[in-house]
């Protein structure tokens, strides 16, 4: 007794029954082969998903080295990570605090690059205060 058949967004084996795919998290509808206006392939999230952890790993290590070299490598971090967080999609919204995710590393990219601007404004203003 076959009762499984294959999603038409992830190919992975889901039940015939099944009304949302399990693995991609898709919504069937009766034709399986016509999408409805909201759902999109799963191959489009995974393209959104990969640009906005790219964004978000290459903002905070941007943060971080603002944090030694120069303030000019942490706003560009900080940048990249508005720019991660902003373009997750709503299950990386909500996933947990695992370390890996887009929402760590945007948030990351954040935080680093909002305490090197500000301590590289710090230094320089007592270096400017100082008298050179």
């Amino acid at each position: 007794m076959n009762d499984l058949k294959k999603c038409p967004f992830c190919a992975e084996e889901i039940k015939t029954t099944a009304k949302k795919c399990k693995h991609c998290g898709e919504w069937l509808n009766k034709n399986d082969n016509i999408q409805t206006e909201t759902s999109q392939p799963a191959s489009s999230n995974i393209a959104v998903k990969t640009g906005a952890m790219k964004m978000a790993s290459i903002g905070s290590t941007l943060s971080f080295l603002g944090l030694i070299l120069s303030p000019l490598f942490s706003i560009p971090g900080i940048t990249l990570g508005i720019i991660a967080f902003a373009s997750m999609t709503p299950e990386e919204k909500n996933s947990g605090w695992d370390g890996k995710s887009v929402k760590n590393r945007a948030l990351t990219a954040i935080l680093a690059g909002v305490i090197a601007t500000a301590l590289w404004a710090i230094y320089i203003i007592k270096w400017a205060l100082s008298g050179f």
